[in-house]
């Protein structure tokens, strides 16, 4: 019925907004949907979620957004995952992470900021978002290195697992 139903979903397939641009690939799309409350999980009547159909489909972009939307909403440390949105070129989850909080000059444990593995792996579009968001373009690591590469490496670990080393 009109009452209970989910008001943005075609009630004889369970498809939402979100679950056509995932289809599509409208990464744009998503990111407003999923701003907007577009629940991430729900399914069609097949049980097929945004991100099943997403993969399917090999919209690479708007499966990183949804991994990331997925992993922030579940407490990942939004740190680590910028760094690794920017590694990997996957913008939209980049901007994701930093409308979450995301240190955006965070010194990872290998010394390196997310502006340096964006620029070291090629990904100017991701690179051009952290400068306009304010990276630092020198950025002090000289911390990481004091001790022994292994004292160092423990140090890295231990801030993203605390008490798990």
């Amino acid at each position: 019925s009109d009452s209970d139903s989910d008001s943005d979903s075609d009630s004889d397939s369970g498809v939402t907004p979100l679950y056509i641009a995932c289809y599509k690939g409208y990464v744009d799309a998503a990111r407003l949907l999923l701003d907007k409350g577009a629940e991430v999980d729900r399914g069609d009547k097949r049980g097929r979620t945004p991100l099943d159909i997403a993969k399917r489909e090999g919209h690479k972009a708007v499966v990183a957004l949804l991994e990331a939307w997925l992993l922030l909403e579940k407490g990942a440390k939004v740190d680590q995952a910028l760094y690794m949105a920017c590694f990997n070129g996957h913008i939209d989850a980049a901007r994701l992470c930093l409308d979450s909080g995301a240190d955006i000059d965070l010194v990872a444990d290998d010394g390196k900021t997310p502006l340096f593995v964006a620029c070291w792996k090629g990904h100017v579009d991701t690179a051009r978002l952290l400068l306009e968001r304010g990276a630092a373009l020198k950025v002090d690591s000289s911390a990481l290195c004091e001790g022994d590469a292994v004292e160092v490496r423990y140090r890295g670990r231990e801030k993203y697992y605390p008490g798990k080393i």
